[in-house]
């Protein structure tokens, strides 16, 4: 009875230990799986990080892309516009400046009426015709690169045809033209 008992405590014992090991490596199958769970959740945040910093990344250097391409545009605008006003200066020394002038004062005066009073730059008026020059207000000079302003002569309607409002109402067509440069 003694060997049965211990043959049956023994097979027990060799059970315990058969089912201990199955559990033990079942537990071990889990935490197998469950670390190559956490590993593969792990990577796959990594690569969603990764990808998002990648847009962000790329959307900052679109960004600045832009920009370098808009301030080399305005630089170029600006440089140019520049340059046309330096030109105009140096138009009001040449003598077609002033057949320019005597244009802009007949068509200002066949706009506004006989009677059409002229504003222009003190130092226009010595090379104005006296036809132009009778009607040039004293005393009221306009400060301009060039160019000059008629006024009706009850100053009611003014046509202000000075380089910077000619550059203004013509400032589309230059901007398309300084862009294709």
């Amino acid at each position: 009875m003694v060997k049965e008992i211990e043959g049956r405590t023994l097979t027990q014992i060799q059970d315990i230990r058969t089912r201990v090991a199955h559990e033990k490596k079942g537990l071990h199958d889990e935490t197998e799986k469950e670390m190559a769970r956490i590993a593969a959740d792990e990577e796959a945040a990594a690569e969603r990080e990764v990808e998002q910093e990648k847009t962000r990344m790329l959307a900052t250097a679109r960004l600045q892309a832009k920009k370098v391409t808009f301030d080399a545009w305005e630089k170029r605008v600006d440089s140019g516009l520049v340059l046309i006003q330096e030109r105009l200066r140096t138009y009001t020394n040449s003598p077609e400046y002033y057949t320019i002038l005597e244009k802009m004062a007949n068509a200002g005066i066949s706009l506004l009426g006989e009677n059409a009073r002229i504003l222009a730059r003190e130092e226009d008026l010595p090379s104005l015709p006296p036809s132009i020059l009778s009607r040039v207000v004293k005393g009221r000079p306009i400060q301009s690169m060039g160019g000059m302003i008629i006024e009706s002569h009850d100053g009611a309607r003014r046509l202000n045809m000075t380089f910077e409002e000619l550059l203004r109402w013509n400032q589309d067509e230059i901007l398309e033209i300084l862009m294709k440069q």
